[in-house]
C-alpha cells in the first residue's frame, strides 16, 4: 500500500516570552520549536511515545508517531484509525488526543493528554511480589473500582460501534490522583454489529500454532493477521476470525482474573 509524502514543517512557538524588569513588562519576541522531548515513554510495534514540553501552554504532553523503521502504508493506515477512532471517544476514561501533525522530516504524530502515573500492568507486578505499598493502596475494593472505570471506558466504546481489541494491564494507567485510563486504541475496529463469533473446537492448539509455546511473546501486542496480545485474547481473536464487543470483554475477564488473584 503506498502512502502520501507530506512536506512537513516544524511545529514553532506562537506566544512571545514575557520578560519583565523594573517594574515594566516587556516581550521577547522569536520563534522556537513548540515541543521539547523529554524522555521516551514506550515503543510498540510500529510506534513510540515521547514526553515532551508544550512550550506555549507549558505542559507536559506525550507525543506518539510511527517508528521510522516501521513506516508503511499499513502502519499509516492504522495510526490514521487510531487518530479518528479516539477522536470520536470523548470519555473520562480514555485518554483525548489534542492535535496532530507532521514534522520537518514527513514523519505523523499526534499530542495526546500526558497520564502521569503507572500502568495496572506495573501496580499488579508490585503486589504480586507482596509489596506492603501497592497492597495498602490496592485493596479489593479499590480493584473492584478501577476495573469497573475500565469496563465504563469498552462500554462507552462499543455503543459507539468500536472495538479496543488489546485490552491488557499494560493498556491502562492509573493517574497520580486516581483517574482510570485505558490507552493505546492503535489496533481498534469499527464493527457493525455484535455478531457471534465462532468459537474453535481448540482453542490451546489454535493459541500455540498461532503464537508459539514461548510465554515471553503472550504478553506482546502482536499485528499481522492476528492482532492483539495473545495472553489476552479471545479465542476467535487468537484465530484471525472477526472479532466482535464480546472478544473485548472477554479481554476484561482476563484482566478481571489478574487484578483479583
Amino acid at each position: 500500500m503506498e502512502f502520501p509524502v507530506v512536506a512537513g514543517v516544524r511545529r514553532q512557538t506562537v506566544l512571545p516570552e514575557i520578560a519583565e524588569q523594573d517594574g515594566k513588562i516587556g516581550w521577547i519576541a522569536g520563534a522556537k520549536s513548540r515541543f521539547f522531548v523529554e524522555d521516551l515513554l514506550g515503543q510498540g510495534g510500529a510506534g513510540e511515545v515521547v514526553l515532551a514540553r508544550d512550550l506555549d501552554i507549558g505542559r507536559r504532553v506525550a507525543v506518539k508517531k510511527i517508528r521510522p523503521d516501521k513506516l508503511s502504508g499499513e502502519a499509516l493506515a492504522r495510526f490514521i484509525r487510531e487518530i479518528r477512532t479516539v477522536g470520536l471517544l470523548e470519555h473520562p476514561n480514555i485518554v483525548p488526543i489534542h492535535d496532530v501533525g507532521v514534522d520537518e522530516d514527513g514523519n505523523y504524530y499526534f499530542i495526546m493528554k500526558y497520564v502521569e502515573g503507572r500502568t495496572l500492568e506495573e501496580i499488579i507486578d508490585l503486589m504480586r511480589e507482596g509489596d506492603p505499598e501497592a497492597l495498602a493502596e490496592f485493596p479489593f475494593e479499590r480493584r473492584v473500582q478501577i476495573f469497573y472505570h475500565l469496563c465504563e471506558a469498552v462500554a462507552f466504546a462499543h455503543q459507539r460501534g468500536i472495538v479496543h481489541r488489546d485490552i491488557k494491564p499494560a493498556n491502562v494507567m492509573i493517574g497520580k490522583y486516581g483517574e482510570v485510563v485505558l490507552m493505546d486504541w492503535g489496533i481498534a475496529k469499527e464493527v457493525a454489529q455484535n455478531t457471534p463469533s465462532e468459537t474453535p473446537a481448540d482453542a490451546r492448539a489454535a493459541f500455540t500454532a498461532t503464537v508459539g509455546t514461548d510465554p515471553k511473546g503472550w504478553f506482546s501486542t502482536q499485528v499481522g493477521i492476528t492482532v492483539g496480545t495473545p495472553a489476552y485474547m479471545a479465542p476467535e481473536q487468537i484465530t484471525g476470525k472477526p472479532t466482535s464487543f464480546s472478544s473485548d470483554i472477554y479481554s476484561l475477564g482476563v484482566l478481571l482474573h489478574e487484578l483479583l488473584t
